[in-house]
C-alpha cells in the first residue's frame, strides 16, 4: 500500500471506513465520498479530499490533480499520517501501558 500513488473511496454507503483509515496510516494520500463516517477521518484539503458521492467527474479531476501535483499529495498524507498516530494509535498504545489499570 505505501507506493500507492494515491487511494480512492468512492463509496455510495459507508461506516467507519478502515480502509481508508489503512491507507492514511501508510502516509497514502486519500479521497473519499462524503458519506458516513468518512468526514470524521478526512478534513477536507488537510488530512484527505472529500468528493460528493457518485460524482464521476469529481472524482476523476481529484485523482488527476494527485497525480500532477505529488507535493500536494505527499503534505497532505504527511498529516493523514500524524493525525491517524496520535488519534488512534497513541490511544492504543496508552492502553498497553495502563494494564490491568483500566476501569470499565
Amino acid at each position: 500500500m505505501r507506493r500507492w500513488s494515491v487511494f480512492v473511496l468512492p463509496s455510495l454507503e459507508e461506516g467507519f471506513g478502515i480502509a481508508l483509515l489503512e491507507a492514511m496510516a501508510c502516509g497514502v494520500p486519500v479521497a473519499a465520498s462524503n458519506i458516513g463516517g468518512v468526514p470524521e477521518l478526512i478534513t477536507h484539503g488537510v488530512t484527505g479530499w472529500l468528493m460528493p458521492p457518485a460524482d464521476d467527474a469529481a472524482i476523476a479531476r481529484r485523482i488527476d490533480e494527485l497525480l500532477r501535483d505529488p507535493t500536494e499529495a505527499e503534505r497532505v498524507a504527511g498529516a493523514a499520517q500524524r493525525f491517524v498516530a496520535g488519534a488512534f494509535f497513541a490511544h492504543c498504545a496508552w492502553r498497553r501501558r495502563l494494564g490491568g489499570f483500566t476501569t470499565g
